[in-house]
């Protein structure tokens, strides 16, 4: 992925907007394969201008922000941004994101039809995980709408792994 298909056998990079669009293009070959049965959830906590991939990222300069879920991976991500974006303590990442040309993921996923950028967030008001056998568990969500005329999209049930808790 990260040679943008140009090397299959040695770690190569390509330049930043083809690295970015082969994101895009690996998760619509899952989404195509898994026929649109997904969900997706992002936990927002610990966030750092580094990717939890190297070996020493820097420790984390934003607070929490919290847990989204959508059935648009491309709504959520770009909720998730826009959050980043609006953030108090949020400028170190926002400048991370721009300087990478991070928000070209999206658009490009949006090109593929993998979904949509505008969402309307909603806030779950209460949520209730039940045991579902030894590894796994649903977790039940009530939303509500956060605001008129706000972004998002929020899912209601959820099959997630019991480590979480």
């Amino acid at each position: 992925m990260h040679s943008a298909g140009v090397a299959s056998d040695h770690w190569v990079t390509a330049e930043q907007d083809d690295f970015l669009e082969s994101m895009a293009e690996a998760d619509e070959a899952v989404i195509n394969h898994m026929r649109g049965k997904m969900m997706y959830l992002n936990v927002m906590n610990r966030l750092s201008v580094d990717c939890d991939c190297l070996p020493n990222p820097s420790e984390p300069d934003m607070h929490d922000i919290g847990v989204l879920s959508s059935l648009d991976p491309v709504a959520l991500d770009q909720a998730c941004v826009d959050l980043i974006h609006i953030a108090p303590d949020g400028a170190s990442v926002t400048e991370r994101i721009a300087s990478r040309h991070g928000e070209h993921t999206f658009e490009y996923a949006e090109e593929l039809g993998i979904g949509s950028r505008s969402y309307r967030l909603t806030v779950a008001t209460a949520i209730a995980v039940f045991a579902f056998g030894s590894t796994n568990a649903i977790a039940a969500t009530w939303t509500s709408d956060l605001a008129a005329g706000l972004p998002g999209l929020a899912l209601q049930w959820a099959l997630i792994p019991l480590a979480a808790y």
